[in-house]
């Protein structure tokens, strides 16, 4: 799933700022221990993989389609 950053977002000491695309998002069940976040979010941009809470994840960003044309016009509708 392709995804775009609506507002900037602070992940793994890094800051993607709104408009950056991000590929292979999938939702992943962390086993993990008491107090872990259950669902962790696994994406990618710029060649650089990153890995984050869910309930972090999507309020900063959007679905977008992936043809060309609508590419095009997710800035426009971002400023909405």
């Amino acid at each position: 799933m392709t995804r775009v950053i609506i507002r900037d977002f602070s992940v793994q000491g890094t800051v993607l700022p709104a408009g950056t695309l991000l590929s292979e998002c999938r939702v992943v069940k962390h086993h993990g221990g008491e107090g872990d976040e259950p669902y962790l979010v696994h994406f990618a941009t710029a060649g650089r993989s990153y890995t984050c809470p869910l309930y972090a994840f999507q309020p900063r960003t959007q679905a977008i389609d992936t043809e060309p044309a609508a590419i095009e016009q997710a800035p426009a509708a971002l400023a909405v």
